[in-house]
């Protein structure tokens, strides 16, 4: 049996209710790409950048580990298509399917630029 190796993604800037479903969402068996970790800790990252208060975590977060950027990379949940270089966007609404989607697109960019 092969073991495969599964990046880990933070979560910055969700409420509290997006916060919870994307935990379980990422915790549960269907979810294969990747683990849960700290924003800090973590390989890659989904933000939201649909609202102030996620746009201010994120610059916050970028001023706090400078040395993660450039080389970082995820997914940001916006409402339009501005994001940050290295990052995927998805627009809301916010869907498993369209995560999940998104997280494939995001797995097949970070295969593509290691080889």
């Amino acid at each position: 049996m092969a073991i495969h190796h599964k990046d880990s993604i933070g979560l910055i800037g969700f409420s509290a209710s997006e916060q919870t479903m994307l935990e379980l969402f990422f915790n549960g068996r269907q979810q294969k790409l990747f683990t849960l970790s700290s924003p800090e800790k973590a390989d890659a990252l989904l933000v939201d950048l649909s609202s102030t208060m996620g746009m201010t975590k994120f610059m916050q977060f970028q001023r706090l580990h400078p040395a993660k950027f450039p080389h970082l990379h995820g997914v940001a949940l916006t409402d339009n298509e501005d994001v940050p270089e290295g990052f995927i966007s998805l627009k809301r609404p916010l869907t498993l399917t369209a995560l999940s989607d998104a997280l494939e697109a995001l797995k097949k960019t970070d295969a593509q630029n290691s080889t």
